[in-house]
């Protein structure tokens, strides 16, 4: 019997984002559940648990506020031990603490759907990601996955 496919929460607050990255996802094989928000991603946290929580930054309006940590914080200590990849529309140095906070990754949007499936994998996988922002590459703990643009050549 194969193995269950593995189990993605998608918090993000863009309803055609959510959608689209969601069934990038599904296409990939994985399973995708979706929350708009903090306290939907908290709801679905406490009910059931994920492989991987891909979380937006949640609205960060000055990435130079220290308090754009607070929600992901939450939504981070919700998850408890569950990896958790930060996806945000700011440069990848806007939460350049993002490891040394717990975080298993970071991908800077937009980014492309190979992008994406490599930085999952790699998270899934127990590696620490890092993606976009002019970084075509995820700089993981183990090894380096390369982007499309990478792959081509």
């Amino acid at each position: 019997m194969p193995p269950a496919p593995r189990t993605i929460l998608i918090v993000e607050p863009d309803p055609d984002i959510r959608d689209l990255i969601a069934l990038i996802l599904r296409d990939a094989g994985y399973r995708a559940t979706r929350a708009a928000g903090e306290a939907a991603a908290r709801a679905a946290l406490a009910a059931r648990r994920y492989d991987l929580v891909l979380l937006d930054t949640l609205g960060v309006a000055n990435v130079r506020d220290p308090g754009r940590w607070a929600a992901v914080g939450r939504v981070w200590a919700a998850a408890g031990g569950t990896p958790t990849m930060l996806a945000t529309p700011y440069p990848p140095a806007a939460f350049a603490d993002w490891r040394a906070r717990g975080f298993a990754g970071l991908i800077a949007k937009p980014f492309d759907c190979d992008d994406l499936l490599a930085a999952v994998a790699a998270a899934l996988g127990g590696d620490t990601v890092c993606v976009g922002g002019g970084m075509r590459q995820a700089i993981t703990g183990r090894r380096s996955v390369p982007s499309r643009a990478q792959r081509a050549r």
